[in-house]
């Protein structure tokens, strides 16, 4: 059977197309790890995070994540929100603007997935950071009777995101978008993300592709009367 050469060209940008975006899915690392964390003796509600610099060709970031002390399921649902660092990274204070579509509720109990000591949710949409200093933070943590900080894990090893060594922090029942006026240059495992390297985000012209296959495929089965 011969094929007409306008779908074969098309069928064959298709399946490129379909597997340079199977790559991508598959292609998410973590940024920090919980692995070898233990739990944080300070009490009182405490929203916690880290900043770090994007590097390189930047970073697609896909899933935002709380440190679950044990694997054993959260005892409270917890928002993570991503900041850019506008001035200020590496100290208290730090003048910082809320990542538009940057925040997650990562639900209580075991539903979300645990990958290296943190629970997992992902952004309703995927976002391109471009290099620059940022921050994730994590509300509402509490060593009484919720879900605790850790003291230790581990930093980014996977390219194009290094921390500053800042963890900023603040005691307090503010609730996000709320940046902490405090930190120090410990190391707390509380909130992590999962990122591609460099821009994963498909282009507008190669999602319609697909639908263009669609039309020649439906167009070539009415000709054939399949």
């Amino acid at each position: 059977m011969k094929m007409n050469p306008r779908f074969a060209a098309a069928a064959a940008a298709f399946v490129a197309a379909a597997g340079l975006f199977a790559g991508r899915a598959s292609a998410a690392v973590n940024a920090y790890t919980g692995t070898g964390a233990t739990a944080g003796t300070n009490t009182g509600n405490l929203n916690i995070g880290r900043q770090f610099s994007v590097t390189g060709t930047g970073i697609t970031l896909r899933d935002l994540g709380v440190w679950d002390s044990g694997g054993d399921g959260l005892i409270n649902s917890h928002t993570v929100t991503f900041f850019q660092v506008n001035s200020g990274a590496g100290a208290a204070n730090a003048t910082v603007t809320p990542i538009t579509g940057g925040s997650v509720t990562v639900p209580s109990g075991t539903a979300a997935p645990l990958d290296t000591g943190f629970r997992f949710t992902s952004l309703a949409s995927p976002i391109f950071l471009a290099p620059g200093n940022y921050s994730v933070v994590v509300y509402g943590l509490n060593v009484t009777g919720g879900d605790p900080f850790g003291n230790g894990g581990g930093f980014p090893a996977n390219g194009n995101v290094t921390d500053i060594r800042f963890d900023p922090f603040q005691f307090t029942a503010n609730t996000s978008p709320s940046y902490p006026n405090a930190g120090d240059p410990g190391n707390h495992s509380s909130a992590s993300f999962r990122y591609d390297l460099g821009n994963t985000i498909p282009e507008p012209g190669t999602l319609g592709l697909f639908g263009a296959v669609g039309l020649v495929a439906h167009a070539r089965r009415r000709r054939t009367g399949r």
